[in-house]
């Protein structure tokens, strides 16, 4: 005898889809949304396992003056209803604040404590989100992003309308892989170091996030434990001193490793302010940083970053082909292309190390690097306005040819280097504030990984330093 068993499909209470019809009703545009409310349909009488993890996977909050109220309602919703099976298919977390129309910190303005106000209804104990994902055992959210938009400075809050405990919560969860600050103005310490002391988060954004002065609690490795082992961490517009220093300071020196990340596979950084950050980076992160795959750096224009910079060397080594080069030349030009990067610059050095694909031949030694055609570009833009305090322009070329049985290094000879400058860079050498230097070698060498050997014969300079007087230019 065949027996068959039906099940009652779990109907979607009426005020889920309420909710859900009265959110993308405000979204545009329009076709999207006919498309949305039409999903919406036909999950209304059963709410399907498949769309239940479609419809609650990723969820996104934005909470201003006019979400509250039904962000609210939300939320004292599912507390009544204590839907746990509904919550658990949440495995993204975004929860973005927007402009509250003032920047003033005084709240005692009326814009501000709308604000707050919006916040205590959404983070009271009884309406907040963030209990309701610790209400579960065994929560499936992998990913928490915090927002501000526009970067507008966000109120924390304190006491019962503190964002704080709930973040720190989850931060603990034994399942979350990721996590995002965005935007944030004075950070809490806390929130960081939970971020960076986490047992399972694998990923780790801080964007335009600023950490705050104060924080209550005192910072020790007796709370936070072991650091977080990372595999893609981006610190972008953040201050890395201030980051390293809060991580150094509570790691006992007993524990601090080089590389702090040793599994770390993608970084992505600003290009670092000042040497200091460059030396801590270098230091905890870049290294010895044996595991890095990926490496990003985003260059952020600050005008006062360059009142000193007085001195620049850009280094290059490439094939001795004419696309190698062309491409390094292009590189060049699109740092000088930065506005006010040259404004204070007296001293520019090129040093180009170039690999030669051809057999040498006597007086050609530079015959590829003249057929670039980047050269007048580069002679133009040294002698304009932009370079009104350049006083030295020195270029180094050194042209490598293997295998050769004996290592040796002869001086490109001097009839080539004057050509070259009077070719090449004939505004620059007529210029008479600027002097030019040109150092050229040529090398032959038995095996092309003595480059950046400093004890090799190679590295040892016979050069000339042409410069314009003794070329009579």
């Amino acid at each position: 005898m065949a027996f068959s068993q039906t099940h009652a499909q779990p109907s979607i209470p009426q005020e889920i889809i309420d909710l859900i019809i009265d959110e993308l009703a405000n979204q545009k545009p329009a076709l999207e949304t006919r498309t949305a409310l039409r999903a919406c349909s036909l999950v209304s009488k059963s709410f399907t396992y498949r769309a239940r993890r479609q419809l609650w996977c990723n969820i996104v909050f934005y909470v201003d003056g006019t979400l509250a109220k039904r962000i609210n309602k939300f939320v004292r919703m599912l507390k009544r209803m204590n839907d746990k099976t509904l919550i658990s298919e949440v495995h993204s977390f975004k929860l973005v604040f927007e402009d509250p129309g003032t920047r003033q910190k005084n709240p005692d303005i009326p814009g501000q404590m709308a604000v707050l106000r919006s916040i205590l209804r959404f983070f009271e104990r009884q309406y907040d989100i963030f209990d309701v994902f610790s209400m579960l055992k065994n929560p499936n959210l992998r990913h928490l992003s915090v927002a501000s938009r526009g970067g507008i400075p966000f109120y924390w809050g304190q006491g019962a309308i503190s964002i704080q405990p709930p973040l720190l919560q989850i931060l603990s969860s034994s399942n979350l892989k990721s996590f995002a600050l965005c935007n944030i103005s004075a950070v809490s310490k806390m929130i960081v170091a939970a971020a960076f002391f986490s047992k399972t988060i694998q990923e780790l954004t801080l964007r335009n996030t600023f950490l705050g002065h104060r924080d209550e609690t005192p910072l020790t490795n007796e709370v936070y434990g072991v650091l977080a082992d990372l595999r893609r961490l981006e610190m972008t517009g953040v201050s890395l001193s201030s980051v390293f220093s809060l991580i150094l300071g509570i790691l006992p020196n007993s524990t601090i490793r080089q590389p702090l990340f040793p599994h770390l596979q993608t970084l992505v950084i600003s290009v670092p302010w000042n040497t200091d950050h460059t030396s801590v980076l270098w230091k905890y992160v870049l290294g010895s940083a044996s595991t890095l795959k990926t490496l990003e750096m985003e260059f952020h224009y600050r005008h006062h970053y360059y009142v000193s910079l007085r001195h620049f060397k850009f280094r290059t080594a490439s094939p001795d082909s004419i696309a190698w080069i062309e491409d390094c030349q292009r590189a060049l030009l699109d740092i000088f292309a930065i506005r006010d990067f040259s404004n204070k610059l007296e001293s520019i050095e090129l040093q180009f190390l170039l690999s030669a694909m051809w057999d040498h031949i006597n007086g050609a030694t530079l015959e590829r690097y003249k057929q670039t055609q980047y050269w007048d570009v580069i002679d133009l833009l040294f002698i304009s306005e932009g370079f009104t305090n350049l006083e030295l322009l020195k270029i180094s070329i050194e042209v490598r040819h293997y295998p050769n049985p004996r290592d040796t290094t002869h001086c490109i000879p001097t009839e080539e280097l004057y050509d070259f400058a009077n070719t090449m860079l004939r505004r620059v050498t007529e210029a008479p504030q600027i002097q030019l230097t040109l150092d050229g070698r040529l090398v032959f060498c038995n095996n092309p990984g003595l480059y950046g050997n400093p004890d090799c014969q190679a590295s040892k300079s016979f050069a000339k330093h042409i410069t314009a007087s003794d070329a009579g230019l």
